[in-house]
């Protein structure tokens, strides 16, 4: 069996006297405080090495180290941030192993930070608090996740820490805004385009906007006629970009054009993108072909007169 690097155990005593140190103090059995012992001390590094230990087995696939480090208990439970990867119980924790221990599975690195552990009074139970991350690989294809939140209980049992319970989560406005940022950097080629689009409308500039149309482009807006009846008003490639020359809406000034471009969904090659303006809101569908992203279909409307 390979042994945890002996780096990663200084790095997880070393955690743990620091935390001690902050503290100031620990429970003691009977009730009541006292400067920190060096007994608590030693007590708090084994615990946080158990708990750096979960993670760091991954690392060799050391199937032993993981084994030492969990309760083998019918009650056992671990919540993850994914609902589908939430366990009960040792036998089906144990059955995660086999992802783990895939050949083409190959974890990289972990961090595990402002980690607050405390101790019952007994001194056999344990409680902390951290954020982690965790990256890997599968078959080369990069994993991992970051900034998630996690909790645990260990209970001291014949003279060994175990963690019983474990609770990990991602704050929701956090994992939105991460998708947020990762979509408009990722469709950052597709948003250019859609820029291209717009900005050329306002300049009148045929040619800017000619280079991002695909040959079968379209662009529609629901109407009604005097009848009452539904249609859709639309543009051929040839006739947008005769409207463009003639440059409608040239005449605004830059800074009222209000123009935002929001990458809203994206692919290996298609994207949703929708472009915000003074006078329309448009929802642009773009297909990337020979490295080169292309309007497809453009559905439009116009910007309510109360919102101009």
């Amino acid at each position: 069996m390979r042994r945890l690097p002996s780096i990663i155990c200084i790095i997880a005593m070393f955690a743990a006297n620091v935390f001690a140190r902050q503290s100031g103090f620990s429970r003691l059995a009977g009730g009541g405080t006292t400067e920190t012992s060096q007994q608590d001390l030693s007590e708090k590094a084994v615990i946080t090495k158990v708990i750096h230990d979960s993670f760091a087995w991954a690392l060799t696939k050391d199937r032993a180290l993981f084994e030492s480090t969990f309760a083998k208990d019918d009650d056992f439970f671990s919540f993850f941030p994914d609902s589908k990867s939430t366990v009960v119980g040792w036998n089906q924790f144990q059955k995660t192993l086999d992802n783990w221990m895939d050949p083409r599975n190959k974890a990289i690195r972990f961090d595990i930070r402002d980690l607050r552990l405390d101790c019952s009074e007994s001194g056999t139970v344990a409680w902390f608090s951290a954020v982690v991350d965790d990256e890997g690989e599968w078959d080369g294809t990069p994993w991992g996740a970051k900034n998630v939140r996690w909790t645990g209980v260990l209970e001291k049992r014949n003279g060994k820490w175990v963690i019983v319970q474990q609770h990990m989560s991602s704050a929701a406005d956090k994992v939105l805004a991460d998708i947020e940022a990762r979509v408009q950097t990722l469709g950052a080629d597709a948003a250019q385009a859609a820029l291209d689009y717009i900005e050329g409308w306002y300049e009148g500039d045929a040619a800017r906007v000619d280079k991002v149309l695909h040959p079968e482009f379209v662009r529609r807006i629901a109407a009604v006629t005097v009848a009452g009846d539904d249609f859709f008003r639309q543009q051929d490639r040839a006739q947008f970009l005769d409207a463009v020359r003639r440059g409608s809406d040239k005449a605004t000034p830059v800074d009222q054009r209000q123009i935002k471009v929001t990458v809203r969904d994206l692919t290996r090659t298609t994207a949703t993108v929708r472009v915000d303006s003074a006078y329309t809101v448009e929802y642009l569908s773009l297909v990337k072909m020979r490295e080169r992203w292309q309007i497809v279909n453009v559905l439009w409307e116009n910007v309510p007169d109360d919102k101009k």
